[in-house]
């Protein structure tokens, strides 16, 4: 992330529901975060120069909901990525598109700190970034080396759903006023490739989210709050704890690890091993490295 002014996206309130295919949006929201749904380009000739956040699909969709009439001849598109943020402990504060801008900004730090140090740093708090913070992304949430331009097939298959239906008017009025009025919904379908739990440990009523990326990397990044070994007021960067691992690149951790090989463990170079995918953690095994780390 660069400038404050750069385009990180739009916020929306979207309410986790575990039997959903994907991600679904209400028409009067999704005119509101993407424009003009008949006006998107389509997905299937994409402009790689376009920086639209969506496109549309030719196909119709269907949506079925427990308790409810099936909903039929949905408009589909594809949405390039939904960030997930941590909430807040009061009733204002920054908007969760600027939040997610910080803690993207702490991640470049750490991983600054990543290749200066060998090991995971808690950057200096006087850096002004965000740290204590936990961020998920999913979709086209990086391009691999050899891509050139958008792929819309990586983006995420989203539902328009009429703010009419009977099934949002019930959801609205269940959840205002207590919370803001959802713009949609996400479904654990969209998260097939992570590890997630509902967490009521702090509320039964509103429960946490807890989401963990199987295969980190170009369509799944999960960054913890990076917390320092020692006093976490100090103003000098500190070592960092497992968690300011996660959401650094494998590569740059597997060649982390592989400097240590030939070392007795425990290795420094290992720190990091929980955050590698499945792939780059099978071929470190394979020289003995890493080996106390289960495979996800």
């Amino acid at each position: 992330p660069g400038s404050e002014s750069e385009d990180i996206g739009v916020s929306a309130t979207l309410v986790v529901a575990t039997g959903l295919p994907g991600l679904v949006l209400f028409d009067d929201s999704a005119e509101l975060l993407l424009g003009d749904i008949d006006a998107l380009p389509g997905c299937v000739s994409f402009p790689a120069e376009s920086d639209a956040r969506a496109c549309r699909e030719a196909s119709r969709g269907r949506l079925v909901l427990p308790g409810w009439p099936a909903l039929e001849d949905l408009r589909r598109i594809r949405v390039r990525a939904v960030g997930i943020v941590e909430g807040l402990n009061q009733a204002a504060g920054s908007s969760p598109c600027v939040r997610l801008r910080e803690r993207l900004r702490g991640l470049r730090r750490q991983c600054d700190g990543f290749v200066e140090d060998g090991r995971p740093v808690r950057p200096a708090a006087s850096s002004g970034t965000t740290l204590g913070n936990s961020v998920a992304v999913v979709g086209e949430v990086a391009w691999p080396a050899e891509q050139l331009g958008p792929d819309p097939d990586a983006w995420i298959d989203t539902l328009i759903v009429p703010a009419s239906a009977a099934p949002v008017v019930s959801l609205r009025r269940e959840v205002v006023p207590e919370g803001a009025q959802p713009d949609g919904m996400v479904g654990s379908v969209l998260l097939t490739q992570t590890d997630t739990v509902l967490d009521f440990t702090e509320s039964t009523l509103s429960p946490g989210l807890r989401l963990r990326c199987l295969d980190p990397g170009d369509a799944c990044l999960a960054v913890p709050a990076c917390r320092a070994e020692g006093d976490a007021s100090s103003q000098t960067s500190t070592g960092g704890r497992t968690s300011c691992c996660f959401g650094l690149p494998g590569n740059l951790i597997a060649q982390t690890v592989l400097a240590g090989e030939g070392k007795q463990p425990p290795r420094v170079e290992d720190a990091c091993c929980t955050a590698l995918p499945r792939n780059a953690l099978i071929e470190l095994q394979a020289l003995d490295l890493c080996s106390e780390v289960d495979l996800p």
